[in-house]
């Protein structure tokens, strides 16, 4: 029987728009699980804008395999200043 691969996670955040990314992080447990409409507080993150609070506008999600190697879990958020709500 094939040993099971590791699985990598990755999650990149965007504001404002997709080629706008701010952060990246990787790890080796999952990260939690996120909706489009969440409200993110940026505490300790990055941001390009002053916003006190985001909202999440659009999540992706991305699997892919490298035989022998590892599998990949990969999450994209897209913010939106959400100050007024």
């Amino acid at each position: 029987m094939a040993k099971p691969l590791p699985i990598r996670y990755h999650l990149e955040i965007y504001e404002g728009e997709w080629g706008n990314i701010t952060n990246s992080f990787d790890s080796e447990n999952p990260f939690p699980a996120f909706a489009k409409g969440d409200r993110f507080d940026p505490a300790g993150i990055v941001t390009k804008s002053d916003a006190k609070w985001f909202e999440i506008e659009e999540v992706t999600h991305y699997l892919w395999k490298i035989d022998n190697d590892h599998i990949g879990c990969q999450i994209r958020l897209l913010l939106v200043p959400a100050d007024g709500k």
